[in-house]
């Protein structure tokens, strides 16, 4: 029983056997857009129960499942990369990879809120690699609209088919029947990968397949997530160039070069991403809280990757980060410096995915979260504490539909449709500052007439004084304010001395830099205090900032904490946050806490803010 229809036909079930029961489409039928199951930003997620049942004389056994109805394809484009479409509507596949906890502690509420988090960030589809979570996870995803990428896992007995006999290839073919019997009615669920890193030799991809038909799997298949061509299936279409560390902003808008914005990166990205310092007074013993030397203190290096490996610690991203803004001498230093660069780092490579849409078909963030607390590879923290790539992302992506994007390669803005729906008689202004936050020019203003849904327009150069063009600012830098009318400005520091990526030196994992950009006027900004209030609203709460003073405050980041213990209300949905206040200006930010949260259904007075800015280094 169906939309509502009811189809039935008499079976016969001889004892100790099972049977497989197919019914056809026996009639042509009009399904709604509305009926259908579409990604969250392109339409609702709509479900449908679909019962079965089987009955025998006056037995009856049922069941009962909420479905959704909808088609997923994949095709090569003209340069072969991969482009999926739901529905027949392409989608630009923009993702994390998942990390599931370390100890399994991930209880339904967690999971719950890493889901929400991950759509509260712009984000539609979450990468499995081999780790396939519960059908809780998958369900959720379900009513969510989020995409679900799931497949075999790399550098495990799942790729050592060398050593595979037939016992294994056996056992491996019926795991993937369960996983396939499982998923196969989940809507979020749209690719099944049988490789990862590499793809399986064809005796063994040909028993995968074999699988799938048998168990009408539903969705395409991919043989890996890297660029490889099967003897079987042909060209994967996607690739898995890296990088897997630190590269500056511009990395990203090098189009046609390793994993910048061009084809499908299934995992890829800016790779360190240090704790927040209550991450780390949280994870590190306070004896190793900070030391002169602590991209070799062994208990910070125990916070990144495998010892044994090549991410054993931050040397690929301390040195950049004290070439970019100063020398660092102090753990506040360090880590409001490292929320800096993570934030610039992360909305570039989201922001030129998005502008470069279908040239580029699909990234996916290299991770989404980490299985302990970590300095590498996460948009937020274990703790659900959300740094400043976090809000990162939810700039490029998901704070509103229309966002104007700027290429630091040629200084060139575009506007960016996230959603599905057209727009008219969009404004749009660009502004130049100074670190005195002034303006350096009359503001550029300008109306888009039209930008169509999931659509791109560009605009060309940004009009007025270039930073490092005719204006050269003080201290070698600027700020670009960028807006949408109605929507909050999108903040960017410019140097007159850009990155140098040395391309020639480049490895699977990082470009390094020959010479970096220079953001050190920022040491010079002053001590800026800031005024905050509270205040409930029907959908939470309202917290306004206030920059009172002469002076630009760079980089404020804003938590709530619980009155009684003093700690951060978590999980919570923050509308933005590290922003950037110019003298005399005022932000309404808008938040609301998860029901799992301890603060949530708190009174204002229970609650308290509390704020830190890169102004604070001069406190």
């Amino acid at each position: 029983r169906f939309l509502p229809r009811n189809v039935s036909q008499a079976v016969h079930l001889p004892p100790n056997s099972t049977l497989l029961v197919q019914f056809a489409n026996s009639s042509s039928s009009t399904v709604a857009a509305a009926d259908l199951w579409w990604p969250w930003q392109m339409g609702p997620a709509t479900l449908h129960n679909l019962t079965c049942s089987f009955a025998m004389g006056d037995a009856v056994l049922s069941a009962t499942a909420p479905v959704g109805l909808r088609s997923v394809t994949s095709t090569l484009d003209a340069q072969g990369h991969r482009l999926f479409a739901v529905n027949d509507r392409r989608i630009l596949i923009q993702g994390g990879g998942w990390a599931p906890d370390l100890l399994m502690n991930n209880t339904e509420d967690n999971i719950l809120a890493q889901l929400l988090y991950t759509k509260h960030m712009g984000l539609n589809t979450v990468r499995f690699e081999g780790k396939l979570e519960s059908s809780f996870l998958f369900r959720k995803m379900d009513e969510l609209g989020l995409l679900a990428m799931v497949g075999w896992c790399c550098c495990d007995a799942w790729q050592h088919w060398d050593v595979w006999r037939a016992n294994e290839i056996e056992i491996a073919s019926q795991s993937l029947r369960s996983q396939v019997r499982r998923m196969r009615s989940f809507a979020s669920v749209f690719v099944f990968l049988l490789g990862s890193d590499e793809s399986p030799p064809a005796k063994v991809e040909l028993a995968y397949r074999s699988v799938l038909q048998e168990e009408h799997w539903p969705n395409p298949v991919l043989t890996a997530a890297s660029d490889r061509t099967s003897a079987v299936s042909g060209p994967t279409g996607v690739k898995m160039s890296g990088p897997y560390s630190f590269v500056p902003p511009a990395y990203w808008w090098y189009t046609g070069r390793l994993g910048a914005a061009f084809g499908f990166l299934t995992e890829g990205g800016p790779g360190e991403n240090p704790l927040t310092l209550q991450g780390i007074q949280a994870a590190v013993p306070e004896a190793h809280w900070w030391s002169s030397n602590q991209s070799m203190d062994t208990v910070w290096s125990y916070h990144c990757g495998n010892d044994q490996g090549l991410f054993y610690n931050l040397r690929f991203f301390t040195p950049p980060l004290q070439a970019r803004y100063g020398v660092i001498d102090t753990l506040q230093q360090y880590t409001i410096k490292a929320q800096v660069m993570a934030y610039e780092v992360h909305r570039a490579m989201f922001e030129s995915y998005g502008a470069n849409k279908y040239n580029a078909t699909g990234l996916v963030q290299w991770m989404l979260n980490s299985a302990t607390p970590s300095h590498i590879w996460h948009l937020y923290e274990p703790s659900l504490l959300p740094p400043a790539s976090f809000f990162a992302a939810r700039q490029a992506l998901g704070s509103a539909p229309l966002h104007l994007v700027h290429n630091p390669l040629n200084n060139t803005l575009t506007l960016v449709n996230t959603g599905y729906a057209d727009h008219s008689a969009v404004a749009v202004q660009a502004a130049w500052y100074g670190l005195d936050g002034q303006l350096l020019a009359p503001a550029w203003h300008a109306t888009v007439p039209h930008i169509a849904g999931d659509g791109l327009v560009a605009l060309g150069q940004v009009a007025g004084p270039l930073c490092g063009g005719v204006i050269q600012p003080p201290h070698g830098m600027c700020l670009l304010r960028l807006q949408v009318a109605g929507g909050a400005p999108n903040d960017y520091w410019l140097s007159t001395a850009a990155d140098q990526l040395d391309w020639a030196a480049s490895t699977f994992y990082r470009t390094p830099c020959s010479h970096y950009a220079d953001y050190t006027g920022l040491q010079t900004l002053p001590c800026q205090p800031l005024q905050t209030a509270l205040a409930a609203t029907a959908a939470g709460y309202a917290l306004t900032v206030h920059n009172p003073g002469p002076a630009l405050a760079f980089f404020v980041r804003l938590r709530v904490l619980q009155q009684a213990t003093q700690r951060d209300c978590l999980p919570v949905l923050m509308s933005d946050n590290f922003v950037l206040l110019l003298p005399g200006e005022q932000r309404v930010l808008t938040l609301a806490f998860l029901p799992s949260s301890a603060c949530a259904g708190l009174r204002v007075e229970d609650l308290s803010v509390v704020y830190e800015s890169f102004n604070d280094l001069n406190c």
